[in-house]
């Protein structure tokens, strides 16, 4: 699909909905992107809303030709078939300026750059700790792989996953690291989540670019 439109002046349109997880961040995406131009294209926000992408999201995005695009909301299975099976484009963000920088280069004609989750590792918590001005702190043993300051986490008990989240901080021997391997021990806080037990397991990811 092409999701440009044509209006009076000659310039192709790219519309897009924005789903973040909060308002505000939403309402900010859209402050930066909606009205971006070059001399044959621009960019025009016709949707930007906290929460999951609704099928109410595709049936504009199908009538309109926009592309979905999200921050820190993941769509589910079912929204992400139906949107395949309509031809729709959905992009999955983390980091703002990426947002900024593919809709550039989508002035441009070029393609942006999608970005797909790759597991990077996992370990296994050995012991929780709490700090009144933190919040619970993972102490864990790596088990395979790495783990990064800053990358994506999942949380099983068991075979569930109970949080899809982010790395807050990452320490080895009280220090701040930005990287450690299999075999060695860490601490690591969870953004928004103190919900952790002994024995949680852990997978890091981080994100990918894929071509579109």
């Amino acid at each position: 699909k092409s999701q440009t439109s044509e209006i009076e002046i000659g310039k192709k349109v790219f519309n897009v909905i924005i789903r973040s997880d909060v308002q505000g961040t939403a309402e900010a995406i859209k402050g930066k992107i909606d009205g971006m131009c070059n001399d044959e294209a621009m960019i025009k926000v016709i949707g930007a809303q906290a929460g999951q992408i609704t099928n109410a999201d595709l049936l504009l995005a199908q009538a309109s030709d926009a592309r979905i695009i999200t921050f820190n909301v993941k769509p589910s299975a079912a929204i992400k078939q139906s949107a395949k099976h309509s031809g729709i484009t959905i992009v999955n963000y983390s980091v703002i300026y990426k947002i900024i920088e593919d809709m550039e280069a989508h002035l441009k004609g070029q393609k942006a750059v999608v970005y797909e989750e790759k597991k990077i590792g996992s370990a296994h918590i050995i012991k929780v700790f709490f700090y009144s001005k933190v919040g619970a702190i993972a102490g864990c043993m790596m088990d395979e792989g790495v783990v990064k300051a800053n990358c994506k986490v999942k949380v099983f008990r068991g075979r569930k996953m109970i949080h899809d989240g982010v790395i807050e901080t990452l320490k080895r021997e009280l220090n701040d690291s930005k990287e450690v391997e299999k075999g060695k021990d860490f601490g690591t806080h969870i953004k928004k989540f103190d919900d952790i037990k002994e024995d949680d397991i852990l997978e890091f990811f981080e994100d990918v670019p894929v071509s579109l």
